[in-house]
């Protein structure tokens, strides 16, 4: 089996480079460790001339909302916004229904084109705000907001802790990384495309949404995260995913076991580059203990290598992307604290372009 990413690179067709900080890198920039000075100077002056623009993404958001309230959550806050002016990419649910199409037009035969409306919620090259009004709502005399619920970021936090008993049924079962990797993304293919080979996917959310109708009647029915509403959500979204999906392109319908088999879909990122970040840290990151932040290191870098030039990670999150040669051509990885050589890097693609 070919265990290439290549094909998992989806970089808009856009004038400016696509800079993809760790919540680390954007820390270090607000205490002005050693480079953040010329780093500072080279992105806001390739802001202003169009040649480069931050990313910020859901999971950006989530760890920065979990400094609550405060001075450094006001610093992050003023810094991701004067670097990205706003500009953001998807949450994950959109953007798996997003490549779940490009994949399905593809499968029918469709020449796809890939275009910002895939990743992010607008033009890298026509941002939500100018550098002036960045500065503008930085000035202004008020506390900065959690940009994310604080409650949903600890919810993913303590899913990553709770997965440490798998990692290490993994390793004890002495699987090579070949192995986990293609059983993440059979996995996780057949839990997003299920409904289209098996009904009772649907009666099964049917069944599920009489439940939690009773639940909510009885007053009983919660919406935090974890709970028996947001999986039944979920599940929903999943179903009508694939109901649409059946309907919207008739080859498949006639083969939807052909179309979750098909490259189509084994290349998309939030299949198979994840699935094979998953499988890194379970099999080459037997030496490290799990962390709370590991699945949300792991969906940073699939965002951030699949659609931007230079992206930043802790030093152990790019030893696992590394040992695996789990870069797509196209993207740079630099350590999160390294602002010399993520300038370097930067000036390096911006010479180059």
């Amino acid at each position: 089996m070919d265990f290439s990413v290549e094909r998992c690179r989806r970089h808009p067709d856009c004038k400016r480079l696509l800079v993809y900080f760790d919540t680390s890198t954007y820390a270090c920039l607000t205490r002005g460790d050693d480079g953040a000075e010329r780093l500072d100077g080279l992105l806001r002056r390739a802001i202003d001339e169009g040649s480069a623009i931050c990313v910020g993404s859901p999971w950006l958001d989530d760890e920065v909302a979990l400094l609550r309230f405060g001075p450094r959550l006001d610093r992050l806050v003023q810094a991701v916004r004067s670097y990205t002016l706003g500009l953001q990419m998807k949450f994950e649910e959109e953007l798996i229904d997003f490549e779940l199409s490009a994949a399905a037009r593809e499968f029918s035969g469709q020449v796809v084109q890939i275009t910002w409306e895939e990743a992010f919620r607008d033009d890298p090259d026509d941002p939500p705000l100018q550098p002036f009004q960045a500065e503008y709502l930085n000035d202004r005399e008020r506390f900065q907001h959690p940009p994310a619920g604080v409650e949903d970021a600890t919810h993913d936090r303590a899913t990553s802790e709770s997965l440490s008993r798998a990692h290490e049924d993994l390793r004890e079962a002495a699987l090579s990384w070949e192995e986990v990797a293609v059983g993440n993304m059979e996995q996780q293919a057949r839990y997003l495309l299920a409904p289209l080979e098996d009904p009772t996917s649907v009666d099964r959310a049917n069944r599920l949404q009489g439940e939690l109708m009773n639940e909510w009647l009885s007053g009983d029915l919660e919406m935090d995260a974890g709970s028996p509403m947001r999986k039944y959500l979920r599940l929903a979204h999943v179903v009508s995913n694939a109901k649409r999906l059946r309907e919207r392109f008739p080859p498949v319908a006639d083969d939807p076991v052909g179309f979750l088999e098909s490259d189509a879909v084994r290349y998309l990122p939030m299949i198979r580059l994840f699935s094979f970040l998953l499988a890194a840290l379970s099999v080459d990151g037997r030496r490290t203990k799990p962390r709370a932040s590991d699945l949300h290191d792991l969906r940073h870098l699939t965002y951030g290598l699949s659609r931007c030039d230079i992206v930043t990670a802790d030093m152990r999150s790019c030893e696992l992307v590394r040992g695996r040669d789990l870069i797509p051509a196209g993207a740079t990885l630099r350590e999160a604290h390294t602002l010399g050589a993520i300038a370097d890097a930067i000036e390096e693609r911006l010479a180059t372009r």
